[in-house]
């Protein structure tokens, strides 16, 4: 099963082979949830505050499925 990950700001510390030009193609098994696939980047859950799945709001539990577009974003950060 093939998705592709976009990910944000300072989470890309945790993926250091993320292209920001073009995100990552990752392999997951079938029934992965955003949540197995922050896991699996090493990045810790609760830093990725905003998720999408195919560029709409989505939780860590929703489930994948082949083809998604994972967003994985940390908190918006302003003043």
């Amino acid at each position: 099963m093939a998705l592709t990950v976009e990910i944000g700001s300072y989470l890309r510390k945790y993926v250091p082979w993320y292209d920001p030009e073009a995100g990552i193609q990752i392999e997951f098994h079938p029934g992965i949830t955003v949540r197995g696939v922050v896991s699996k980047l090493g990045i810790p859950a609760a830093e990725a505050s905003v998720v999408t799945v195919n560029r709409s709001a989505a939780t860590l539990d929703q489930e994948l499925k082949d083809g998604d577009f994972v967003g994985i974003f940390p908190v918006a950060m302003g003043g």
